[in-house]
């Protein structure tokens, strides 16, 4: 065996690493899924993006991002993932956020549903106080 076959057997190997890893990943994650996302106001007026996700591994998940400062970022679980960084809210509270990401407005900026946006607004200043 000479060093070019060397080379093209770390070249080969590199390959099937890399497409191992998009594969783990592929296996962690299976089912990922975006629900929705939407700004939202505390009752401070601070912005808040709020990311509704359920994936295979995390199961059901809310991520919530300051606008003001992209450092600030709350996790809050259903299904109990990494309970010492991840908030718990029940199904409910994941439901109503899914079904407000989800809410249409009515061209006005104003959403259709007050009594969900009071829901989740709600659930937000408990989550992010």
């Amino acid at each position: 065996m000479d060093a070019s076959d060397i080379v093209k057997l770390y070249e080969t190997g590199e390959k099937v690493y890399q497409t191992s890893q998009t594969l783990l990943e592929r296996i962690l994650h299976d089912g990922k899924d975006r629900v929705g996302s939407v700004l939202m106001r505390d009752k401070n007026h601070r912005l808040w993006q709020v990311r509704v996700r359920i994936t295979g591994k995390r199961g059901r998940y809310i991520v919530i991002s300051s606008e003001m400062n992209k450092s600030i970022e709350i996790r809050a679980s259903v299904d109990g993932y990494k309970p010492e960084k991840y908030l718990k809210i029940t199904l409910e509270e994941w439901n109503a956020f899914a079904l407000f990401a989800g809410e249409e407005t009515n061209g006005k900026g104003r959403v259709q549903d007050q009594e969900l946006y009071t829901c989740v607004q709600a659930i937000l200043e408990r989550l992010v106080n």
